[in-house]
């Protein structure tokens, strides 16, 4: 579309020439989206002034009634006699730009309904089209949106097209179902997509996905999922997979997924909600999705495959990213047969740089072997936050930093940050910071608040591993539980401003193949918890409010022993604590800093 402006100092010949160019490519981008027979009345040379006006004022009448008969408001000002030239051009101007605008941005809308449509009308409200197979073949020429019929169910793959808008109308969602071995709703190297209110449902087997973006050429921008409802797939419920050049500007909102990564045998590697380009970004540079957002979606009973030789059945998963955040998510009861050595986690990212998840909650996701963790920033992650989450009941550790060695692709974790977050009774442990042949450097975990009946925090491998842990809560809850499991501390690690509490058991920490039975033989041997040759370290009751299921029960008291009595971060280590706490106190990198996720007494 190509606008012919309306510019003063323009003759009244040139005016009528660019009026008559403009009316006819309106109509004629009407005409072909809907199979209509619209003609303009020619603004022909040689017209009075007065034949001239009416003709274009009719023209406008009529554009704007075959616009608002597709329930596309719009503010027309018309050429109403008594203006002067200048006005009338200006009107004319704005009335051509609001046209244009509506046919470019806010599109043409068609609709799709299973009862009372037929693929040989229009797409109209009145006369709608009936199925996904007539969306599929129709060439959309300008930006539009497709809206299926509230409460009924099509059936068919359908594809999704550059600058179109899939939705429902009416009254509940609409329903896009597929069979065995399908994918949904599949776009592939398109931009400007949009695709909310429906739901997807699948037939199992052993592939097929709910919502596929694909990128396998060249870039795509500008792909949002809102909105959706994703069950019975054997691979993802949404997935974004750039397999060559990226995928950027990706929103996913208020989506949930249930019973997918049920069928996807080999490497597995499924997730409820999966982003991912080509593994080995770290290394190539080459990030496969860029600038995302995942906002409260909820995933659940996604339970993976037996005999993948790789995870399987996480709930939400990014890798290969760039910049983005997880926000506001729900993952739970995932997992459950994934039996590979390298197991699934509630909500992770991996191969990645600048990517955040916060304000989150991840419980009683499960493994048939390994990991089944909560949260986890894995190998190839640089500069990437877990912030303001609530892990709880996991069948693995709450929180992870791991890497692990595979120099070809990745060459470790750098900056990793671990903060304000609430850890309750995860089975592996609350906190878990690896280096497993290769380096996990420049890490920090503070601010956090753990309570656990095996560890509150271990670490391995851990001579290439450099993480600063202060101001965190340590409560082991049943006998027999570590404050801290480290058995191969390194020179890198430094633990400060730490509160170690033992209810009902006795102090127990293990350190370098020994377990210590009070705080002073543990500091003297380790040398932490010192600043300055002085003692930092708490093993005071923090005085939770409560005890038990709740992050809420894990404030503390007001007049509680951590409040106000943590290590300056800022002054020590640089670190900047942001502006809230887990429980959205504001707090101040000029202090006082308190211990554990609560920074103020309740």
């Amino acid at each position: 579309m190509a606008q012919k402006n309306l510019n003063d100092g323009l003759s009244a010949e040139q005016l009528r020439a660019a009026a008559q160019a403009n009316f006819v490519e309106l109509y004629g981008l009407l005409n072909t989206a809907y199979g209509l027979s619209l003609a303009p009345l020619n603004l022909n040379a040689g017209l009075s002034p007065d034949r001239t006006l009416a003709t274009a004022r009719a023209n406008f009448i009529q554009l704007y009634a075959a616009l608002a008969s597709q329930g596309v408001s719009s503010s027309p000002q018309y050429l109403n006699v008594g203006l002067s030239q200048r006005q009338l051009r200006a009107v004319a101007q704005a009335d051509f730009t609001e046209l244009y605008t509506l046919l470019g941005t806010a599109g043409i809308r068609f609709y799709v309904n299973g009862s009372t449509g037929s693929d040989s009308n229009p797409g109209t409200q009145a006369q709608p089209w009936q199925t996904v197979s007539k969306v599929n073949a129709f060439n959309f020429i300008m930006v539009a949106s497709v809206l299926f019929a509230g409460g009924q169910t099509f059936t068919g793959s359908l594809t999704a097209k550059q600058g179109i808008t899939y939705d429902s109308y009416g009254s509940g969602l609409a329903t896009i179902s597929v069979a065995t071995n399908t994918s949904a709703i599949v776009s592939t190297n398109q931009s400007n997509v949009t695709i909310r209110n429906l739901n997807v449902s699948g037939g199992g087997g052993a592939s097929g996905s709910g919502v596929r973006i694909l990128n396998t050429s060249g870039n795509s921008s500008n792909v949002t999922v809102s909105n959706v409802t994703a069950t019975g797939f054997a691979a993802q419920g949404i997935e974004a997979n750039a397999s060559s050049g990226q995928i950027s500007n990706l929103n996913i909102a208020n989506c949930t997924v249930s019973n997918c990564t049920t069928g996807v045998t080999g490497s597995g590697e499924t997730a409820g909600i999966k982003l991912s380009g080509v593994y080995g970004a770290q290394v190539s540079t080459n990030y496969g999705i860029k600038n995302f957002t995942v906002s409260n979606c909820t995933v659940h009973d996604c339970p993976g495959v037996a005999g993948t030789t790789s995870w399987c059945g996480s709930g939400i998963f990014a890798g290969e990213c760039d910049t983005g955040v997880i926000t506001g998510c729900i993952a739970y009861n995932n997992g459950t047969l994934c039996n590979a050595a390298s197991g699934p986690a509630g909500i992770w990212t991996a191969d990645s740089k600048n990517v955040t998840i916060q304000y989150c909650t991840s419980h009683d996701n499960k493994t048939a072997n390994s990991d089944g963790n909560g949260f986890d920033l894995d190998g190839g992650c640089d500069n990437c936050t877990i912030q303001y989450c609530y892990s709880y009941s996991n069948q693995g550790f709450g929180f992870m930093s791991w890497t692990y060695s595979d120099p070809t692709h990745i060459t470790g974790n750098t900056n990793c940050v671990i903060r304000f977050n609430v850890g309750v009774g995860d089975t592996g442990g609350g906190i878990q910071l690896a280096a497993a042949g290769s380096t996990n450097t420049g890490g920090k975990v503070y601010g956090n608040t753990i309570a656990n009946a095996v560890r509150c925090i271990e670490v391995e491998q851990s001579t290439t591993l450099a993480q600063i842990i202060a101001n965190n809560i340590f409560q082991v809850t049943a006998p027999g539980g570590l404050l801290l499991d480290m058995w191969q501390p390194g020179a890198g690690l430094v633990l400060t401003g730490n509160d170690y509490y033992c209810s009902p058991n006795a102090f127990s920490i293990g350190w370098n193949l020994v377990v210590y039975n009070t705080f002073a033989s543990w500091q003297t041997a380790s040398g932490q918890e010192k600043i300055s040759a002085v003692n930092v370290g708490l093993t005071a009751n923090p005085s939770f409010v409560g005890s038990g299921g709740g992050a809420l029960n894990y404030r503390v008291s007001v007049g509680s022993p951590v409040l106000g009595t943590g290590v300056n971060l800022s002054t020590q280590y640089g670190i900047n604590p942001g502006a809230l706490d887990y429980f959205g106190n504001a707090i101040s990198a000029a202090g006082p800093y308190s211990v554990g996720a609560a920074w103020a007494g309740t």
